[in-house]
């Protein structure tokens, strides 16, 4: 009686299973176009989904046919048309020899890695993929020999280049102080650790980058005081020239940043006269050293992006006083204003008795004019 139970317990396990495993969805092999990184889970996942399913070579070489495109399909071609077993096996040595081979797989892996585009400063994302893709390479290494070549330093440092510049600054501690301690680099392992926890970091949900911009969005926006904030901030330019040529450029009440950047003394940078001093060209190499905007001479954003130039007071041109150029002002006066000569006279017959006003207009005359100064022998003008 005790037999019975267990084995009706049994059957109605083991049918219970069963309607289990018909009740999932069946498991199909990925299409494969080429990738040779995806060539070896293609090949276990057919193998063991048809090939190994007592499958006629007919109908292996027709599943074959379904789960190939692109470069493999064309690769294979041929024998997509025979129905025997050898057919079916020259098929698989084809795909084998082109997509196959772990030097191919190795060289796709480090091609996939040199083409990967630089991670922007604020792009969590693009850094977590990134972290993803070396996480694929670090898990396929032991498996292809020819990977261990990212543990060379010349392979870090082009890896490293696709980081944004202040997880460069963070990985380079972490060399210096291998260096340090063991006078070994960080192995390609440690490197893939490093980027891994510096993207959980950049897409943390909570106090990430994005997860607080996200929530500053998100806040109440009041107009008026959003133009008052403007006005704060805005900029005033006294035309009136003072004497030492520097104009005075004056904040509002609300602006604090009354330093000097070129010389730490107590006034604006715009009004700088140990600055304006200078010859031209140091005033030039400084302000694009120090990357400042040449329109407004404040820092984050390119003088065509500018939209708070000065007015210099001495041309009026859309630029900073303490930027004049006196030089490049006369010599453009020079080349827009021609040397000219002409003879203002009264008309006359012949002669001019009276005071001749000469002055420079044009040099050109189309016809011989005798003038006769006063008290003075005439001489013929052309």
């Amino acid at each position: 009686m005790g037999t019975s139970n267990i084995s009706e317990s049994s059957l109605a396990t083991a049918f219970a299973n069963a309607m289990d495993r018909i009740r999932l969805p069946v498991p199909t092999p990925k299409v494969f176009s080429g990738d040779p990184i995806e060539f070896v889970n293609f090949k276990r996942s057919f193998k063991s989904l048809i090939e190994n399913k007592g499958v006629p070579p007919g109908e292996k070489i027709y599943y074959l046919q379904q789960y190939v495109s692109g470069e493999a399909r064309d690769a294979i071609a041929g024998q997509l048309y025979g129905t025997s077993e050898t057919d079916y096996q020259h098929a698989w040595e084809s795909l084998e020899r082109r997509f196959g081979h772990m030097f191919r797989i190795q060289e796709a892996f480090r091609e996939k890695l040199d083409k990967w585009p630089k991670v922007g400063p604020k792009d969590g994302r693009a850094l977590q993929a990134y972290a993803d893709t070396l996480r694929s390479c670090l898990d396929a290494k032991p498996h292809i020999k020819g990977l261990s070549v990212l543990d060379d330093y010349k392979e870090n440092q082009k890896m490293t280049a696709k980081l944004p510049d202040w997880v460069i600054t963070r990985w380079s501690r972490v060399v210096s102080e291998s260096l340090d301690n063991s006078a070994e680099y960080p192995p390609f392992e440690r490197f893939v650790s490093f980027v891994e926890k510096e993207a959980r970091v950049a897409c943390n949900p909570v106090v990430s980058l994005s997860a607080v911009k996200t929530l500053g969005t998100s806040c109440h926006f009041n107009p008026q005081a959003d133009e008052r904030g403007k006005s704060a901030r805005s900029l005033a330019v006294d035309q009136a020239e003072p004497s030492d040529g520097v104009p005075k450029v004056k904040y509002e009440a609300h602006d604090d940043r009354k330093l000097c950047s070129y010389c730490k003394g107590d006034h604006y940078f715009s009004n700088c006269r140990t600055f304006a001093a200078m010859n031209i060209a140091d005033r030039n190499s400084f302000v694009q050293e120090s990357k400042r905007c040449f329109g407004c001479l404040r820092i984050g954003h390119l003088s065509k992006q500018c939209k708070a130039r000065h007015t210099c007071i001495k041309c009026n041109g859309r630029h900073p006083t303490v930027l004049h150029d006196d030089r490049r002002a006369r010599k453009s006066v020079q080349q827009n204003s021609t040397p000219q000569m002409i003879a203002k006279r009264e008309p006359h017959p012949s002669t001019l008795t009276t005071d001749i006003r000469v002055r420079l207009v044009s040099f050109q005359c189309g016809f011989p004019l005798r003038v006769t100064p006063k008290e003075k022998s005439s001489f013929m003008l052309y």
